[in-house]
């Protein structure tokens, strides 16, 4: 007998494929949880984010992990960018020189300091904006459909991005700070009231800037992916044994099976799925 350490929350999106035996799962959407069993070639989907708890029985019981990372591309992450970039102009070269969108991810564990506060901030505010947590529509169109990401695709989003999160207020106090560079502000809604505020020019350079990380961070992300993929022979055995199943009105891609009631499946997450594919 084994479980995990208790109900809690990844920062990416992963796919538990059940190698052998019967894991029993817990998987929760704003505290409404599901419990669903795993058995040997099912697949479960759990979207960054979704609280879950895995235990076993007395039998062997083993899953392989597989992770999508995608806390660099979220809203949150784009916002702790460009509120930098944009209100922090002393700092713009320092910030031009990052290779990628690594420095802003949502990774509590990996925060200090005024950088730890603002992602504190941002979960909270997450609470009620659960877009935060979200791709960009521009990053899912160039991850999904390879559609050039520019900061000019971005633009409209960011601004209606802007105008929701002004709707949140939150009257928390906020600090930004890159090196010796720092900027307070007395609520959450002064910071978005500035770069709304901001010139066009600032904002375009901005988001042509952070257009450029998460194209370069993806494409990174492809090639670590290339060198470690599933063995040949052990894909194609998996694929033979399972398959997929959506559920209508969870996921926003989902598809329609006529014998989907012999398939176990539970939602987790805004918007999103967890689905288990039934072995054949």
């Amino acid at each position: 007998f084994s479980h995990s350490y208790g109900l809690h929350a990844d920062v990416m999106d992963a796919f538990m494929v059940q190698l052998v035996g019967r894991k029993h799962w817990q998987a929760c959407d704003d505290g409404n949880c599901t419990n669903v069993d795993t058995a040997d070639g099912d697949v479960l989907y759990l979207p960054m984010g979704a609280k879950h708890a895995a235990w076993t029985s007395h039998e062997l019981s083993a899953h392989l992990t597989v992770n999508v990372e995608r806390q660099f591309y979220v809203w949150g992450s784009v916002l702790q960018a460009l509120a930098k970039r944009i209100l922090l102009p002393a700092a713009s070269s320092e910030l031009d020189r990052l290779q990628d969108m690594r420095p802003f991810g949502i990774e509590a564990d990996e925060k200090s300091g005024d950088d730890a506060n603002l992602l504190q901030l941002i979960s909270n505010m997450a609470l009620q904006l659960p877009r935060l947590m979200r791709m960009p529509q521009a990053v899912l169109n160039f991850t999904r459909d390879n559609v050039k990401l520019t900061g000019e695709g971005m633009q409209e989003e960011w601004s209606l991005f802007l105008e929701e999160l002004a709707t949140v207020g939150l009257e928390a106090r906020i600090k930004l700070s890159v090196g010796k560079s720092r900027r307070k502000f007395k609520t959450v809604n002064k910071m978005v009231q500035e770069l709304l505020k901001a010139d066009k020019q600032s904002q375009r350079s901005s988001l042509d800037w952070v257009a450029s990380l998460i194209t370069r961070s993806v494409e990174q992300m492809h090639k670590d992916n290339a060198q470690s993929r599933m063995p040949t022979n052990f894909a194609g055995g998996m694929q033979q044994r399972t398959r997929a199943v959506g559920l209508p009105g969870c996921c926003t891609r989902s598809r329609h099976h006529e014998d989907s009631g012999t398939v176990r499946v539970a939602c987790a997450g805004v918007g999103e799925c967890v689905l288990v594919t039934q072995a054949e």
